[in-house]
This record gives C-alpha cells, sequence and structure tokens, in this order.
C-alpha cells in the first residue's frame, strides 16, 4: 500500500529533473540595484506554492550588468538566465522549469510583483486595488448578514 506508493513518487520525483528545480538570485551589488532582493522574494512565495521548486540568494554570478541574474539548477543541469526584469520573464523562468500554478496564484503574484516596484505607498496601493478589481473584486455589494437563530 502506502510504502509502495511513497517509494514510487519517490522514484518519479527523482527521474523527473523538473521535480528539483533550484532557482539562485544573484545578490550582487549591480544585481541588487536591479532589484533582485524583490525578484528573489517573488520567486520565494511561488516557489512556496509548488513542491521541488526552491528559490534561494546567490552570490555573483559574472554576468555584472546584465542582470538580474538566475541560476537554474535541476538533477543533471544548470544554467544562467540573465535579465530577468519583468513578471512575465519570472513566471516563464518557472513554467519552463516545470512549476506549475493555478492561473490565480499567478494573478496574485502578479499584482505583488508590480506593487513591490511602486515608489510610493499610495502607487502601492493603487496597483494593489487594481489587482484586486482584477481577480474578481468583491462579488457583492451587501455586507455579510450575522446568522440569525432558527425560529422555535
Amino acid at each position: 500500500g502506502s510504502l509502495v506508493d511513497s517509494r514510487n513518487s519517490l522514484k518519479r520525483s527523482q527521474a523527473d529533473p523538473r521535480a528539483m528545480s533550484k532557482f539562485f538570485v544573484c545578490q550582487s551589488t549591480n544585481c541588487k540595484r536591479l532589484e533582485s532582493e524583490k525578484l528573489l522574494r517573488d520567486l520565494e512565495e511561488l516557489c512556496s506554492l509548488s513542491p521541488g521548486c526552491q528559490a534561494v540568494h546567490s552570490g555573483c554570478l559574472d554576468l555584472c550588468g546584465r542582470g538580474p541574474n538566475v541560476k537554474i539548477q535541476t538533477p543533471g543541469d544548470q544554467k544562467v538566465v540573465e535579465g530577468v526584469k519583468t513578471f512575465k520573464a519570472a513566471r516563464s523562468l518557472l513554467e519552463k522549469h516545470g512549476v506549475k500554478l493555478r492561473k490565480v496564484d499567478f494573478q496574485v503574484a502578479e499584482v505583488k510583483y508590480e506593487a513591490r516596484r511602486q515608489k510610493t505607498s499610495e502607487d502601492r496601493l493603487s496597483k494593489v486595488q487594481q489587482g484586486f478589481k482584477a481577480i474578481g473584486g468583491e462579488t457583492s455589494t451587501k455586507e455579510p448578514q450575522l446568522a440569525r437563530p432558527a425560529p422555535k
């Protein structure tokens, strides 16, 4: 039963290189100027929603001026992707390496991505409000009603 199932799922995860994707986000001075700290946080949050995905801090990846740079490591392979400067690029990076998330998770992540990069708190709030509307906003304009006790 469960022991065989767990062994089989372990074998599948070991055989599937996408099952253990690790994203090293450069945190050198040059990449930090290009908001790599925010990118790391974005990727950490997205990876937290997907098993077998991890985003971590990295030292310089020797591609200064082309950042933010991300080294992707999967069993038997690793490569560096330069200039991950948009949400679309970050999402594509994850999806190409087997990270599967619900549409709404990516929508929420994009709102956070955009909000983090706004310069003022008013602009951040505005982005969050736009994002809230984009993913459906409030479905009702009525205030919730307290449950009333059943008549005796």
